[in-house]
């Protein structure tokens, strides 16, 4: 029995290797739901995401451009115009985008909230 999975390019050999590829990913989604299930902060954390992917989705540019001109701040050089965070293999600079990348939208959003209920009250 040949098989393979290439998952970039969405290649699968054949029917079984597909479902059986589907189901292992399925069983360690769950797996890893339930674990996380037991950690409260993470709970709280993913739910707030989760509420708000919508704004982060539309929002994360922001987030990623403010984090570029912190970085120009202290004299590191990024490239301004990308889209794409230039990452590369560096794990911290991925977490810093991330943060910026999901910070930024969801304090707009929480500011936005605060003054739209400010000015319903009045």
């Amino acid at each position: 029995m040949q098989g393979g999975v290439n998952l970039v390019a969405n290649d699968f050999s054949d029917i079984i290797v597909l479902t059986v590829t589907s189901f292992a990913c399925l069983y360690v989604v769950c797996f890893l739901s339930k674990l996380i299930e037991k950690i409260a902060w993470i709970n709280i954390v993913l739910s707030a995401i989760g509420r708000d992917s919508f704004y982060i989705m539309g929002l994360h540019f922001i987030g990623f451009k403010i984090g570029t001109v912190i970085l120009h701040c202290f004299g590191i050089e990024m490239p301004l115009a990308e889209l794409l965070p230039p990452v590369g293999s560096n794990g911290l600079m991925f977490l810093y985008y991330a943060v910026f990348g999901i910070g930024v939208p969801l304090a707009i959003v929480n500011i936005f909230r605060v003054v739209k209920n400010i000015i319903w009250k009045k």
